[in-house]
């Protein structure tokens, strides 16, 4: 009687030759959900699969839900994330690899997948830098981005005292206004943002007030602007100054102020005809200085600069090597005509 049982059951199991159980895998990612890095690095991010009855089919990695294509070894941002090789090599990690990644297995129970966040530390970047222009206001704008969020500065040129500022922080953009423009307004704005990783990164923007010009078809004063880094944009701006100087005198009103760039075409016409010694100032360079915008002046050391106008904030407005541009004022020193004839 048990020799008929188990003659049953041998037939039985040649009948179903299909694996009794199914397994699925248990996968696992790492090493740590979520994973934090620092930018520039490579990053591994492992994959392991247990207890799979019967074995996986595929394995293959996903970035925010999208499969990753096949990796190439030697070259491509994605290394192996394969069958034979189940662990993802990242090379030279930045910001826009930050986000989900999820390890998936193909097995005849259906897919399965393990996922984990993986963040990315970079220094503060300023992403955009902008101004607003109305009659009497000027609205500064700075937008930077970082991880962790960048604290954003506004400064003026010469003083490390910051400035007022509304901060959105949601949107990384902080707003100095300058209501009610005067001409001690002009001067070159900076803005830093800083997250406590890596250098903190500035950049300027320059403001120029050129005056009250009465204009001969209105009665009311209105304040002249120049705002930006363009030099191009300045000189567009200059022309129509001047044009509005001209048609002033002629109509001899004598309460519009010169603007500082029309100092600068004054000041070359000087040269061509051959300008008086006397009254002029110049500064010795100290230091090398290399531009950061068009309307500066390349200093190297021991150069010789007219000064045609100079003020306490830091930059001055001189001449050399035939053109006229702003210098800072702590690369040189200021020397007398003697001091110059003697060099």
């Amino acid at each position: 009687m048990v020799s008929r049982r188990v003659l049953l059951l041998v037939s039985l199991s040649l009948l179903n030759p299909c694996p009794a159980f199914k397994v699925p895998p248990r996968v696992t990612v790492g090493p740590a959900n979520p994973y934090v890095v620092e930018w520039s690095q490579n990053v591994t991010l492992s994959c392991t699969t247990k207890d799979a009855k019967p074995p996986i089919k595929a394995l293959y990695w996903e970035k925010d839900g999208d499969r990753i294509q096949p990796p190439n070894r030697d070259s491509g941002k994605y290394v192996n994330g394969n069958m034979n090789a189940p662990f993802l090599l990242i090379r030279n990690v930045s910001k826009e690899e930050a986000g989900n990644y999820a390890c998936v297995v193909d097995h005849v129970t259906g897919k399965h997948r393990s996922a984990l966040t993986l963040k990315v530390l970079y220094p503060a970047i300023i992403t955009n830098i902008t101004k607003q222009v109305a009659p009497d206001v000027i609205s500064l704008h700075c937008f930077a981005d970082g991880n962790p969020k960048p604290e954003i500065m506004w400064t003026k040129a010469g003083s490390f005292v910051p400035l007022d500022a509304k901060h959105f922080p949601d949107d990384g953009m902080a707003t100095h206004v300058l209501a009610n423009v005067r001409a001690n307004d002009s001067g070159v704005y900076i803005c830093t943002a800083r997250n406590g990783y890596g250098v903190a990164e500035s950049r300027s923007l320059r403001i120029i007030v050129a005056g009250e010009v009465q204009s001969p078809w209105k009665k009311t004063p209105q304040i002249a602007i120049i705002a930006g880094v363009s030099a191009a944009a300045a000189w567009v701006i200059v022309c129509t100054v001047l044009v509005a100087c001209s048609v002033h005198r002629k109509m001899k009103r004598n309460t519009a102020t010169v603007p500082r760039y029309a100092l600068q075409l004054s000041y070359l016409e000087g040269k061509r005809k051959g300008a008086n010694e006397h009254g002029r100032k110049y500064a010795r360079v100290l230091y090398d200085y290399d531009p950061k915008d068009d309307d500066e002046l390349q200093l190297r050391s021991n150069d010789i600069i007219d000064i045609i106008r100079g003020d306490n904030e830091g930059w001055w407005f001189g001449y050399l090597n035939g053109r006229c541009g702003l210098f800072p004022s702590n690369y040189v020193e200021v020397i007398t005509v003697t001091e110059r004839e003697g060099i």
